[in-house]
């Protein structure tokens, strides 16, 4: 009898079967995988501490937050009331309505005790006078020349350690950050930054993409993904 036929057959099966069986990445494997949306072939940074808001747990790490899903990783919004021990690189103190805050990209932390904590952001409209120095990071050099984007072409809005303005009679006037405008050139010290094969440049927790009419500013990369 002929038992090659049969053999051919198993073999087959057996490899469709494992071809077509979804893998699930263990909490301890050494290298999982982190999807935004979707897997897209990252690592889970080393060094990443996890973060647990109620029932909840995340891994944190330098600014990012990572929530585990069945098929491995994937970035996720910073969730409310996460407490971290340091700040990410790159930060901004601020004080807005009379409360000082933590920025870093889109996201707001105040201190407790020796925690940060992130909180929604601030709502509160604050008129900075341009003759008064901004609140800066104890460990942050203070911009010397304000840096100006505009919105649609038309409106000047003032860069400051990290946080926006628009000019008024009275002063300047805090604004939530203004992601599409747009600057003929980025603001002194901008560090590359590289995510997806695609080069950003980051000052003071702000993130801007180079585009035909001049660098625009975006959400983290991140974030948009």
């Amino acid at each position: 009898m002929n038992t090659k036929p049969a053999k051919t057959l198993l073999v087959a099966a057996l490899l469709a079967t494992a071809a077509f069986s979804p893998a699930l990445l263990p909490e301890t494997h050494a290298n999982p995988r982190v999807s935004i949306g979707a897997n897209i072939g990252l690592s889970l940074p080393n060094g990443a501490i996890s973060v647990h808001v109620g029932n909840e747990r995340y891994h944190y790490h330098e600014g990012r937050y990572f929530k585990k899903t069945p098929r491995g990783y994937v970035s996720v919004k910073a969730p409310r009331g996460a407490a971290i021990r340091k700040l990410p690189r790159g930060y901004a103190k601020v004080v807005i309505g009379g409360h000082t805050y933590y920025r870093y990209g889109t996201v707001y932390y105040v201190k407790r005790a020796d925690r940060y904590i992130v909180v929604d952001e601030p709502e509160i409209v604050v008129v900075e006078k341009e003759s008064s120095a901004p609140a800066v990071a104890a460990d942050a050099t203070p911009a010397v020349t304000p840096y100006s984007v505009w919105v649609d072409g038309e409106r000047e809005l003032v860069m400051k350690n990290g946080q926006f303005f628009r000019k008024s009679p009275q002063g300047l006037i805090w604004v939530a950050l203004p992601v599409g405008a747009t600057a003929k050139e980025l603001p002194a010290d901008s560090v590359p930054t590289w995510y997806q094969e695609i080069e950003y440049f980051e000052k003071n927790g702000v993130y801007f993409k180079k585009t035909p009419d001049g660098y625009q500013v975006i959400l983290p990369p991140w974030e948009a993904s």
